[in-house]
């Protein structure tokens, strides 16, 4: 089982098929872009955290809005997306999470006095302009799309529940985890299978829920997530 946004597993159903597994898809996520202001400023750099922000931001601002601005992308998907559309990405991280992204690109850029705009979901974390500041930069964080939980009726959370037991339940995002164990009887059903959890940050807040992951992916895609499992030698739980 796959815990994502609504349609988030679409284009690696069949690469998990290749691998000898079967996929299901539980959205635990939906995603609703919101009104949202750029303050009249010449930014030096546009740094999106994430696909879903940088692909609401660019259909409501456009791509002219980042000429003459670096673009920085915080993970491989969301670079994919950008390239695909036509824009340059000055940079992206080697490993994909918002930790290595600072040490990274401050050990590569001069950023002090440099302008930076993060267009974010309202649950993002702060610790990339936390970590920008305090290294001089001058940040902007906007807001574009909230994440909240599909209305999801018992009868629908039961049959799920009944169509086990699965393999591992992957997490692809701490809200994605936190709306799941929301529902009746799905922390008894990690009582019975692996998790796995994609990026540090998704494993830090499962731990901190009472749910340690079996496999914590250490390069923040689906695709290397899926890898992981398929290749998991810890037997059976």
């Amino acid at each position: 089982m796959i815990t994502s946004a609504k349609g988030g597993i679409n284009c690696i159903k069949a690469y998990i098929k290749k691998g000898g597994c079967a996929a299901v898809d539980f959205p635990m996520i939906e995603i609703r872009a919101v009104k949202f202001r750029i303050k009249k400023r010449n930014y030096d750099w546009v740094v999106f955290t994430s696909k879903n922000a940088a692909e609401i931001f660019i259909k409501k601002v456009g791509k002219g809005f980042l000429k003459g601005k670096n673009t920085a992308s915080i993970g491989g998907q969301t670079t994919g997306l950008l390239e695909k559309k036509g824009l340059k990405v000055s940079f992206t991280p080697h490993k994909f999470n918002s930790m290595d992204f600072l040490n990274e690109f401050i050990g590569t850029f001069d950023v002090k006095g440099k302008r930076f705009l993060l267009p974010v979901s309202s649950k993002a974390g702060r610790d990339m302009g936390r970590g920008l500041r305090g290294a001089g930069a001058s940040v902007d964080r906007l807001v574009v799309y909230e994440n909240t939980m599909p209305l999801i009726s018992a009868r629908t959370a039961g049959a799920f529940i009944k169509n086990g037991p699965f393999y591992f339940v992957l997490f692809a995002s701490p809200s994605a985890f936190g709306n799941f164990i929301k529902i009746k009887g799905m922390r008894k059903l990690l009582k019975k299978t692996f998790t796995a959890a994609i990026g540090p940050a998704t494993a830090s807040y499962m731990k901190k829920r009472g749910v340690k992951p079996e496999i914590i992916c250490a390069i923040s895609t689906m695709k290397n997530a899926v890898d992981d499992i398929i290749n998991y030698k810890g037997g059976k739980k």
